[in-house]
């Protein structure tokens, strides 16, 4: 079993016209999103059954309306790509916060890979 939810959570967005950036250090303007996906591999007598992985995206903007707009795209775009058998999220917290005028909506998911 090959960890995938790297690239089917980028495919996922990228066709909803969401860009993902790698890192905040890339982004000079807003709107932007970033995310963090640690991965584990859970197993059994056979081996890999399941990868978990705990995302944390951001949706961040000096506007709170463009911002919520975002998350709202985003959750949207986890919730079709992600229902499947083989690939599936369940979100787990969202935190909206601003510091000095900018917006930071963070989700948390909890994404499974589960072996065919």
């Amino acid at each position: 079993m090959i960890e995938a939810l790297h690239t089917k959570l980028v495919s996922t967005l990228n066709e909803s016209q969401i860009y993902p950036a790698l890192s905040e250090d890339e982004i000079d303007s807003y709107p932007y999103v970033t995310f963090e996906l640690p991965t584990e591999y859970q197993y059994d007598k056979d081996g890999a059954y399941r990868i978990v992985g705990n995302l944390t995206i951001r949706s961040v903007s000096d506007d709170f309306d463009v911002a919520d707009s975002l998350r709202a795209r985003i959750e949207a775009s986890i919730a079709g790509g992600f229902s499947g058998h083989t690939y599936t999220a369940r979100i787990a917290d969202v935190r909206k916060d601003c510091t000095d005028g900018v917006w930071v909506i963070e989700l948390d998911y909890i994404l499974h890979q589960n072996n065919n």
